[in-house]
């Protein structure tokens, strides 16, 4: 049980430290509530369709959790994940929102944040870059294997 979820599974006796502990666990509420334009913006030359499966994918490799994947609007796509507790680590949410522009262009914009904001010593900015530098890998690899499935099907 994390950290968060004990102190709220305590009743009504909440102590001051189980209260303020409680106000620093960010949850997946809270993480919805940041603008779905917040974190790092990047750009895609490629099918949408390519752009979310990347955005899954790179929350997975970063070792995230789906919790959630939702169209938000016809255009547009979130996937939201947890870090669990780890060595270094309290925990974090990421989420990659991913906006389609035209039939072959996206955009996504990557944001993550600490579960518990108490942790100064944790480096989430590193989390958000790792998880941008595989989508774009991903994106590309897909792209590739569309132009060897059109080469093989001949056109």
């Amino acid at each position: 049980m994390s950290i968060c979820a004990g102190a709220r599974s305590s009743g009504i006796g909440f102590s001051l430290a189980a209260t303020l502990l409680l106000a620093g666990c960010a949850g997946a509420d809270r993480m919805r509530e940041v603008p779905l334009t917040a974190g790092s913006q990047v750009s895609f030359q490629a099918p949408n369709e390519h752009v979310r499966r990347a955005a899954r994918e790179a929350l997975l490799h970063a070792k995230y959790e789906i919790t959630e994947e939702k169209q938000v609007d016809e255009n547009t796509y979130t996937v939201l994940g947890l870090m669990g507790v780890g060595w270094q680590s309290n925990g974090q949410w990421g989420r990659v929102v991913v906006r389609k522009l035209s039939e072959s262009e996206s955009r996504a914009w990557i944001h993550t944040m600490k579960r518990i904001e108490m942790n100064i010593t944790e480096n989430i900015d590193i989390t958000r870059t790792a998880v941008q530098k595989y989508m774009l890998e991903l994106v590309e690899l897909y792209k590739e294997d569309d132009k060897a499935a059109a080469r093989r099907q001949g056109r």
